[in-house]
């Protein structure tokens, strides 16, 4: 029985250790962080306008009635800029903040003739309109799966563009009239938009987003000497005959690249 022992014992220190692997903590990623990140894409905006030209309907100078430009005008074209933002991911939604700068430089432009029916030279309009710029600041909430996030947002937007006109209105009594301006506006609106997005790595995310723009406040053009003109009080530029560039809307479509430094504290 001791020889039996002695060798249980000996049998038993010859054992080999149990040696355990590191523990793998699996790698979660997470949208929380804040980036920064340019983007280009397709841009088009619509206008409304008014150029009223001739003279008071029934007045000494012509028997007709005022005529006056009111078309649309659109600009369209390629545009290019950064974003900057933070957010924040619990669970699989993301809210956060982003602001943007677009810049545009294109421009759409009409002329418009109308002889006069007594003989008067001809009364001719041509205006231009130049979208410079576009910006916004906007929230974001979106849902994500791993490394892809669907998101909308909304915000304030503003915008920036140039405006020409020039104004020929001829009379009958030897009074021709011309006017012509340059100005620049900034519009306020509303945005509202949605994107797609995927993570490349930890950095690095690319996306896709569309984005409108609601504006509509009219910009009533500074006045004339027009108004100084006692046989020709409605021919001319003015506010007090409503002409005004309105810029009413834009859309545009553009694809994204960001780079995220990091994650907040209390990631995902």
């Amino acid at each position: 029985m001791a020889a039996l022992s002695v060798g249980s014992g000996s049998a038993a220190d010859l054992r080999m250790p149990v040696i355990k692997g590191p523990v793998v903590v699996p790698h979660f990623f997470t949208w929380s962080g804040c980036y920064v990140g340019g983007n280009l894409g397709y841009y088009r905006s619509q206008f409304d306008s008014r150029i009223t030209f001739d003279d008071v309907p029934g007045g000494v100078d012509d028997p007709v009635p005022e005529t006056y430009l009111n078309d649309p005008l659109t600009t369209k074209g390629f545009t290019g800029g950064g974003q900057v933002g933070c957010q924040y991911q619990v669970n699989h939604f993301v809210v956060g903040v982003e602001g943007d700068y677009n810049w545009t430089n294109r421009n759409s432009e009409e002329r418009f003739y109308a002889p006069d029916p007594v003989g008067e030279p001809f009364d001719s309009v041509r205006q231009s309109v130049s979208m410079k710029s576009l910006y916004s600041v906007r929230g974001r909430v979106g849902l994500a799966e791993d490394r892809a996030l669907v998101y909308v947002t909304a915000g304030w937007a503003g915008a920036r563009f140039d405006h020409s006109f020039f104004l020929n209105d001829g009379g009958a009594t030897g009074d021709p009239f011309a006017n012509a301006g340059q100005y620049s506006y900034t519009s306020n609106g509303v945005v509202l938009g949605a994107g797609v997005q995927y993570a490349l790595t930890d950095n690095w995310i690319i996306g896709a987003e569309f984005l409108h723009f609601s504006f509509g406040d009219a910009k009533y053009l500074p006045n004339s000497p027009a108004q100084f003109f006692p046989g020709c009080t409605s021919c001319g530029v003015g506010p007090w005959i409503g002409d005004h560039i309105t810029l009413r809307q834009a859309d545009e479509v553009r694809i994204r690249l960001d780079y995220k430094f990091g994650s907040w504290p209390f990631g995902y």
